[in-house]
């Protein structure tokens, strides 16, 4: 939306990773209304494989839950839709080497990967192949490799793209928060009041039905979740204040609790 206003819409393409059948309906139709009101194309990229795959990880988990790898067992497969396929698939049919990344610092959650390092003796890298060696369940099909690969990368990489093998590595990533204020409250309003978007009480990452799988077990064996550190952050950057942010995360382990029943 502020891209298109800012170079006009048949300038800009936005690019969704999209995890079959486990995304949420609201947030496809959500891209498709954003696409049809801006007049600005979408491609959306399928993974078709990640379902079958999340459902045996799941189970592997389960054999041997661990904090440290909630995140690895849960979501790999997802750093490198976001950060190699899409920037790949852009780059041979679109020739497009200029991307802006809306990840937020909001929600990069630097305990996943300190959990790592602890476990590896404050190396994350041991730590995960200590993790995964743990628990042969997770070695099936090419999932080891999956899990290292996503490893290698981040959200938020303005280096050159060596996590991947191809040709896409002289492309510019820009960081939308490095320009512009992080204001979630604001940007909500404006999407609903503009791309007729629509969102459940607890907006934040409905999108990704695994997201209340791993906000569970976090709270499960943390008692802290990924969202309770991003109303953690948003407090330190003032955007809202303590009592709120109080507020929030009670009514949020409140929505883990039931989202995962429901899912």
């Amino acid at each position: 939306m502020t891209l298109c206003d800012l170079f006009g819409s048949e300038n800009v393409i936005a690019f969704n990773y999209h995890k079959t059948g486990l995304v949420h309906p609201l947030a496809v139709q959500n891209i498709k209304n954003a696409s049809k009101l801006l007049n600005s194309q979408v491609v959306i990229v399928e993974d078709k494989d990640f379902k079958e795959r999340f459902k045996k990880k799941l189970k592997a988990f389960l054999k041997k839950p661990d904090p440290a790898l909630v995140r690895v067992a849960l979501c790999s497969g997802c750093r490198y839709g976001i950060t190699g396929k899409l920037y790949e698939y852009a780059n041979s049919k679109y020739n497009i080497k200029k991307f802006v990344s809306a990840a937020s610092y909001l929600e990069l959650a630097p305990f996943k990967n300190e959990l790592l390092k602890e476990k590896g003796n404050g190396n994350s890298k041991y730590g995960l192949i200590k993790g995964l060696g743990e628990n042969p369940a997770y070695n099936f099909d090419q999932n080891i490799e999956i899990i290292l690969r996503d490893d290698n990368l981040t959200y938020k990489i303005k280096s050159n793209y060596t996590g991947v093998k191809s040709n896409f590595s002289n492309y510019k990533l820009i960081d939308f928060d490095d320009y512009f204020p992080n204001n979630p409250s604001y940007y909500e309003k404006e999407v609903k009041k503009r791309l007729n978007w629509n969102c459940p009480k607890n907006s934040w990452r409905f999108d990704c039905i695994i997201e209340s799988f791993k906000d569970f077990f976090y709270y499960g064996l943390l008692g802290y979740t990924e969202t309770d550190y991003k109303i953690s952050e948003m407090i330190r950057y003032k955007l809202i204040d303590r009592n709120e942010g109080l507020k929030q995360i009670g009514q949020c382990q409140y929505f883990c609790v039931n989202c995962f029943l429901s899912n």
